[in-house]
């Protein structure tokens, strides 16, 4: 970022500075808890039992690791779903069972957010989205959809929402929320409120049931992106609207996250959070919207035992690593006397640096290891998962994939590229190491057999690991112990040892863009070296066979422009 915005120097403040304090204003944050009612609860067991049922599922599969619904958030989710949907793709045709956990894992995620809905936004909401699912379901595009749709429970928890949607029963934030904002409209008529929700459908119907309210002026501001059939707000319509709230038209605007950043919206009194967000980011724009011209106030509204309370200790375990990061970032720039942020990344960088897979990119270990301060550089890996020095590569698998790769023959392929080229490989296994013998169809003596001989044949270490956390903290520790006493380069390319000349020359020519072991062979036996190859003109180089022009273009722009330090 700094460099792309020619940014060199940086400063580091904090609102306690003297030089910011002067124009910040305290704010004061206050929580308050609501109870599920009894039939809400009933609708959120009938939701868990089918997640549960569908949990179940991928773990007899070995994608989920345990059936236990709090080590399921979205981000997981989503996760566990990339995970299936690489499956699909690599092992489908062998398996095809996977189309099964696919559908499976579709079908838990939309389940999982109608869970949401209910715990945090109310019956309106939950049944409009289960209406959308109707829809969806009649035009028959998601076998998910069809299957959510035939299950017992599911059906009676949509009945039982449409019976309190009919008597009008809501959830017990809505009353909270109106008497909230009465209070606040009886102590300053001139008083103008932002109320921060994250979903459009519940600002909808907060705006329905608010203007209902004597002295409430209540109203909706929302992104011009269309959602389904609802349009979204133009920009004159926008502008329109904080107008007539700066003027007193409107005295409270409810708003989805596009009034968290950007937009001049007048200050305000009160904000209140019908819901909370797991971002600290979010969390500190939100706040930031009172409070700017005198003592401000933020009112979050959580239903109890719910991800309401879940969303606000992520955010706020979030901030205090966020506050913590920029204070370490401040100290280093006084003790080290300098200003320049190029400076101090690359003093991290020279502590901890990783490269990851590209399969590994949207992982929750790549993650981990930055929020642990480790560099992390995606690359297209030759061998292994992670490459932490010239001589340790990991490679990371879940109990299932261990397995699989037992069966599939992967393992053993892989266990022999990285002996080769690595003197210190070793296999991070994620799960339970007892799954080993009762997650698939496979005799006891052949998976200890396989360990046996992965650790007396190939000489490759095998440790288990609980989850992703702690996969990446094994991660990390490695990479701190090597790299600290080792320094220098990490090599990213690959090669046998004890090559011939002729598999040397052909390794060589294999790693120029697009040149595979066929083309290699043909350059080098057209030029006769690799020298004569550097030093042909790119006209010639096209008349190899199956070289184009723009295979001859890379190839003469990686023999011939000039090296960069600083560029992936």
């Amino acid at each position: 970022m700094c460099k792309n915005l020619f940014i060199k120097n940086i400063e580091v403040k904090k609102l306690t500075d003297s030089d910011v304090a002067q124009y910040s204003h305290e704010i004061e944050t206050e929580w308050v808890k609501v109870d599920l009612p009894a039939d809400f609860l009933e609708i959120k067991k009938l939701l868990e039992i089918f997640m549960k049922e569908q949990l179940l599922f991928l773990k007899k599969m070995g994608y989920a690791h345990s059936i236990s619904l709090h080590n399921f958030g979205k981000r997981q989710l989503l996760e566990l779903q990339s995970k299936i949907r690489r499956d699909l793709v690599l092992r489908a045709k062998t398996q095809p069972s996977i189309y099964a956990a696919a559908s499976k894992a579709a079908a838990l995620l939309k389940v999982s957010h109608a869970h949401t809905l209910l715990e945090t936004q109310g019956i309106f909401s939950l049944s409009d989205y289960f209406a959308r699912l109707k829809v969806q379901n009649s035009k028959k595009s998601s076998k998910a959809v069809a299957q959510i749709l035939r299950d017992e429970g599911i059906l009676h928890a949509i009945n039982l929402t449409e019976r309190l949607l009919s008597q009008n029963i809501n959830h017990p934030k809505l009353s909270m929320l109106s008497g909230i904002l009465l209070e606040q409209f009886k102590k300053n008529q001139e008083s103008r409120v932002l109320v921060f929700n994250h979903y459009r459908d519940s600002i909808k119907h907060l705006e329905k049931h608010l203007k209902e309210i004597e002295g409430v002026r209540a109203r909706r501001f929302i992104g011009q992106a269309k959602r389904g059939d609802e349009k979204g707000m133009r920009q004159k319509e926008q502008i329109k609207t904080i107008q007539e709230f700066r003027e007193g038209k409107y005295n409270a605007l409810l708003c989805s996250s596009v009034a968290e950043e950007g937009l001049d919206i007048p200050a305000v009194d009160l904000v209140v959070f019908y819901e909370t967000v797991p971002s600290e980011i979010r969390t500190i724009q939100r706040m930031g919207r009172t409070g700017r011209f005198g003592k401000g106030k933020v009112i979050i509204l959580m239903a109890k035992d719910t991800r309401d309370e879940v969303f606000y200790h992520v955010a706020r375990a979030k901030e205090k690593r966020m506050q913590k990061t920029l204070s370490t970032i401040r100290e280093n720039l006084v003790l080290e006397k300098q200003s320049t942020l190029d400076s101090y990344v690359e003093n991290a960088a020279k502590e901890l640096l990783v490269y990851a897979d590209s399969r590994e990119r949207n992982s929750s270990v790549t993650k981990e290891l930055n929020e642990m301060g480790v560099l992390t550089k995606i690359k297209q890996l030759e061998v292994g998962d992670f490459v932490i020095t010239d001589d340790v590569v990991v490679e990371r698998k879940t109990i299932a994939d261990f397995l699989q790769s037992i069966i599939d023959g992967r393992l053993f392929n892989q266990l022999n590229k990285m002996a080769s080229n690595y003197s210190s490989p070793l296999i991070l296994v994620e799960g339970n190491p007892d799954e080993l013998f009762s997650l698939r169809d496979i005799h006891k003596n052949a998976v200890i057999g396989t360990l046996t001989t992965i650790a007396l044949k190939y000489r490759v270490p095998i440790l288990f690991t609980k989850d992703e956390k702690e996969t990446a903290e094994y991660i990390f520790v490695t990479a701190k112990r090597e790299q600290l006493k080792s320094g220098g380069d990490i090599r990213l390319r690959v090669g046998r040892k004890g090559l011939t000349l002729q598999e040397q020359q052909r390794f060589i020519m294999e790693s120029f863009p697009s040149v595979g072991p066929s083309l290699a062979v043909s350059l080098l036996e057209k030029f006769g070296s690799i020298k004569n190859i550097a030093n042909a003109a790119e006209k010639e180089l096209q008349e190899v066979e199956n070289l184009g022009p723009k295979k001859a273009r890379q190839i003469v722009d990686v023999l011939s422009k000039i090296f960069k330090k600083n560029e992936n």
